[in-house]
């Protein structure tokens, strides 16, 4: 083996024995870090957001650890959306300065362009610096610069912050009322058949139990406030607590849209997913 050869190997094996010392050190910097701070996420119970032009939302989690929308809407909401923002309180103060004398109308923090609470902590959202691109963020009189990442988690339509389930997952169907198809249980934990398309012969037992299921654990591709429609077709869904839920169903060669009249908005489904929330595997009840 040649001199340069061994010359070159030795350069290598340093190298390489560098990179495992790197990727093997703590981080130098991470004491320098300086984070927004405030309520630690386990002990986040109220969550309020204003956003210019959008409605005001607010959240509060149930004791089961999920979380309910009160406001606009009074329904269960998307905790993957709610999961996102509580990680403000972990993001990075690139810059800051003090927001004492300063003309917060500058910044856009005052009107804010978007403000967040979580229980009493106050986050105000203004503009860009033009720089590095980052938002000023307001917070206990001292403006932040950080990534512009959590003001657009914000600026998401109010309805992507309810939850994509169709019904609660809690509590049990009991009746189940399509436009061409009606399941009751009886006091004696059996099912009765009857509706248009229906067949009371050679009914699996399994098969009414997908159909439940197909209803309780669906979820929709999008929510959107609901939009005036001249379908007669109705859904009743009434639960073992004795609640109930009526949808508007709309069809098209599209989509499959379940309307929420009482509360305001529509879910949206692939089209394909009316074999699965409108007819009974088995039996003859297809469109």
């Amino acid at each position: 083996m040649n001199a340069r050869l061994l010359l070159n190997l030795s350069l290598l094996v340093g190298v390489i024995a560098i990179g495992v010392f790197i990727a093997n050190s703590p981080d130098k910097n991470e004491a320098d870090i300086i984070r927004l701070g405030g309520p630690d996420i386990s002990e986040i119970k109220n969550i309020f957001i204003q956003s210019d032009g959008l409605a005001d939302i607010q959240l509060q989690q149930t004791t089961d650890n999920n979380w309910l929308m009160t406001q606009p809407y009074k329904v269960k909401a998307n905790s993957t959306p709610i999961n996102e923002i509580l990680k403000l309180t972990k993001a990075i103060s690139h810059s800051r300065f003090s927001a004492v004398g300063k003309n917060l109308r500058d910044y856009d923090l005052q009107p804010a362009r978007a403000s967040l609470h979580f229980n009493d902590d106050e986050y105000v959202f203004g503009n860009i610096e033009h720089i590095n691109k980052r938002r000023y963020l307001l917070k206990d009189n001292t403006i932040h610069l950080v990534t512009d990442l959590f003001y657009h988690r914000l600026r998401t339509n109010t309805e992507s912050f309810i939850s994509p389930q169709l019904v609660p997952d809690d509590v049990k169907i009991t009746s189940l009322k399509l436009p061409e198809l009606e399941l009751n249980k009886s006091a004696q934990g059996e099912w009765m058949i009857s509706g248009n398309k229906s067949s009371k012969n050679n009914i699996p037992t399994d098969a009414i139990q997908t159909l439940l299921d197909h209803w309780q654990h669906k979820r929709a591709i999008q929510i959107l406030p609901a939009k005036p429609t001249d379908s007669t077709k109705e859904i009743f869904i009434t639960f073992s607590d004795d609640s109930k839920i009526r949808f508007t169903l709309v069809q098209s060669n599209k989509e499959l849209i379940l309307i929420r009249a009482d509360l305001g908005f529509q879910y949206h489904l692939p089209v394909s997913a009316a074999n699965d929330l409108l007819t009974l595997a088995g039996s003859n009840a297809t469109k």
